[in-house]
């Protein structure tokens, strides 16, 4: 399972580790899928166009 991680005080889940937002400290780990309103655009757009690196 992927996992999503946020920072601590945002509402944004993110999936891609190479994604420019993706908090490296004070964060939140789910491995559920969030609200698709809730995840990270860059990170769906990164997973779109093949370049997504994922943590499982």
């Amino acid at each position: 399972m992927v996992e999503y991680v946020r920072k601590v005080g945002d509402d944004c889940w993110h999936f891609c580790t190479n994604c420019s937002k993706y908090p490296q400290f004070s964060t939140y780990r789910r491995v559920s899928n969030p609200s698709s309103d809730d995840i990270c655009r860059e990170c769906l757009r990164n997973e779109k166009n093949n370049n997504c690196n994922k943590k499982y």
